[in-house]
């Protein structure tokens, strides 16, 4: 029997790019900027992952991102082949950014294992490390090693649509406008509520509101809870410039969202409301942190 081999698989370094936050900004001509997120990568400290270390099983890859992938069989001199399996919902590049696809079947001789490979999230998972990846070192007389890493692919995104006017309601904004123009939003000031006060001033429901922004929320897979899953989603906005609603006629208390940050289970939809007598700008982002490495 040989004893002491292993083969290992491995996610490594530093998610590409780190977070991108989302953001929502009114400004004198009026506008939200909202682009995609994706997970960063940090360590126990709270701080952003440095270096080239191994993550455990339970790795996160961000939706259409690529983590660096590490396979090892040693001693590599009993020779054999080394096959590595990925689920749907993966494939495997020779770069982190453009490069080419690597065709499969992912199989080397066990002392001729390529480097420079990265494994890309091409769907979001359903469920929390549904997507098993596997390596099996085959071919060795009196031996038969598997390593696997269950991984789970993020999808973080705020979408947002356009104001509703008197005929047209709100419509989904492709990406390369929204980023590049944004989204004009109204100073709530108006008096829908067909009273004397401002709309901003009344948190009843106002049948004929129309000046509330409606951003969906994408946070894919969901989570069994808040915290303590490996991964957490937040939401954050930087002032109270905007307040956040659950339906686009408000009603009862604003959804709260605080400076801080609110963890969050799942995507959604939100009205944004400008809801002071001044322009400016207020960042609202949505974030999928890793909280631990210990994540099997």
């Amino acid at each position: 029997m040989h004893e002491n081999n292993f083969a290992t698989l491995s996610f490594v370094g530093k998610t590409d790019n780190n977070v991108r936050k989302s953001s929502l900004a009114q400004t004198a001509s009026g506008s939200i900027f909202i682009v995609d997120g994706l997970p960063e990568e940090r360590d126990d400290d709270g701080q952003p992952r440095e270096g080239d270390h191994e993550l455990m099983p339970g790795a996160f890859i961000g939706y259409k991102k690529r983590k660096s992938l590490a396979i090892a069989a040693k001693p590599n001199s009993l020779g054999g082949k080394v096959k590595l399996t990925l689920p749907a919902g993966l494939s495997l590049y020779d770069a982190q950014e453009n490069g080419n696809p690597i065709s499969s079947p992912y199989e080397w001789n066990a002392n001729s294992i390529p480097t420079g490979m990265y494994v890309q999230g091409d769907g979001a998972s359903t469920d929390m490390r549904d997507k098993n990846c596997h390596v099996d070192w085959t071919d060795v007389q009196e031996l038969s090693v598997r390593d696997t890493a269950n991984v789970t692919v993020v999808k973080v995104a705020l979408r947002p649509y356009t104001p509703t006017t008197k005929y047209i309601g709100p419509l989904l904004i492709p990406e390369p406008k929204y980023s590049a123009n944004g989204v004009g939003v109204r100073l709530n000031g108006d008096y829908d509520n067909g009273g004397s006060a401002r709309d901003w001033a009344i948190n009843a429901t106002i049948p004929a509101e129309n000046d509330l922004i409606r951003t969906d929320i994408q946070a894919i897979p969901p989570l069994p809870s808040a915290t303590g899953n490996g991964l957490k989603y937040v939401l954050k906005k930087a002032s109270d410039r905007v307040s956040f609603w659950e339906t686009s006629k408000k009603g009862g208390v604003p959804y709260v969202v605080p400076t801080t940050g609110k963890n969050i289970v799942s995507g959604g939809t939100l009205w944004a409301e400008w809801c002071q007598n001044m322009h400016g700008s207020c960042n609202f982002s949505l974030e999928a942190i890793e909280e631990s490495w210990h994540n099997r």
